[in-house]
């Protein structure tokens, strides 16, 4: 993280984040933000409105894991998992 992102309040780092990344788990989230728990920037952003999807991925052992993601206009037409 440089100089530049941490002016950026956490929760507009993980919307960035969303915006450009595809779908991302909470793992790459925090990767990529520095945000120690994105899941809470996450619960945020949904409850000002914000359209962000989740889905569960397998992992490559057992288990799975959620990614999340803003929608594309075709996504969110078709609705989508959430």
């Amino acid at each position: 993280m440089n100089s530049k992102t941490k002016s950026v309040s956490p929760q507009r780092r993980v919307l960035n984040a969303l915006q450009v990344g595809g779908r991302l788990s909470a793992a790459e989230l925090s990767r990529i933000t520095g945000t120690s728990d994105p899941r809470s920037h996450i619960r945020d952003l949904r409850g000002k409105g914000v359209d962000i999807r989740d889905e569960w991925r397998p992992n490559v052992g057992r288990g799975r894991h959620k990614v999340y993601y803003i929608p594309t206009e075709a996504e969110a037409e078709k609705g989508g998992a959430e």
